[in-house]
């Protein structure tokens, strides 16, 4: 309980002295995602960073990113928010996670203060479809987040009771955002999402929203008037 009492001191100053020993927005990028990689949490554990989905062929793989990012791009051109809109997704999901109910997410990480968190919201959502194809197409994809997780538990990297995600379940998108963005971008991130729900974005719906300290904290956060 003690430890508990000084959780928020201890963020706070890892949060001021992580970035001054990073230098540059990679490496900043980078602490966060290791921060949300290696902190130890009941509620959900991380798989792997960096995961990408490969194609049979250059073909298949545009076909298969124009199907899950159409709407979305066309949706962004009309959101209420300022600056150039992306013309493109990539396919590289900063960090693939189970949670305790077995859940798997995808998890768009971002530094505070960049102006693409803006657009995380369907970034996180590219990534849920793009691995919910590969759950509902590979017979493999099963045995494959199977294996992931016993070799952890064989590591003591994950806890012996993680549960092994279900294909049936779905992927959900989740934005972590490190602690300490702008009251700007955090209006824009919500109004971002909010436009895709208008929208008809299903997923927008399902979209996670985490606040993450530099001690891989993740810290839920809402739209609801005066929460900051």
């Amino acid at each position: 309980r003690e430890a508990e009492a000084q959780a928020d001191a201890v963020d706070a100053y890892l949060d001021a002295v992580i970035p001054k020993a990073a230098a540059g927005r990679a490496a900043v990028e980078g602490a966060v995602q290791a921060a949300v990689s290696s902190f130890d949490s009941a509620n959900r554990v991380m798989l792997d960073r960096e995961v990408l989905l490969h194609f049979r062929d250059t073909p298949t793989k545009q076909r298969v990113m124009d199907e899950v990012t159409t709407d979305l791009l066309a949706a962004l051109q009309t959101a209420p928010v300022p600056g150039a809109r992306p013309a493109s997704f990539g396919g590289k999901c900063d960090l693939l996670a189970v949670d305790s109910a077995g859940r798997l997410l995808a998890v768009e990480v971002k530094p505070k203060s960049v102006s693409t968190i803006t657009w995380a919201p369907a970034q996180a959502i590219v990534y849920a479809r793009l691995l919910n194809l590969w759950l509902r197409d590979d017979p493999d994809a099963a045995g494959i987040l199977s294996g992931m997780i016993s070799q952890r538990k064989v590591l003591g990297l994950v806890n012996t009771q993680t549960p092994v995600p279900s294909a049936q379940a779905g992927v959900v998108p989740i934005v972590a955002v490190q602690r300490g963005m702008s009251h700007e971008l955090r209006g824009r991130l919500f109004t971002v999402r909010a436009h895709l729900k208008d929208r008809g974005v299903k997923e927008a719906s399902e979209l996670e929203l985490y606040e993450v300290t530099l001690a891989g904290r993740l810290l839920p956060v809402d739209d609801s008037p005066g929460h900051e």
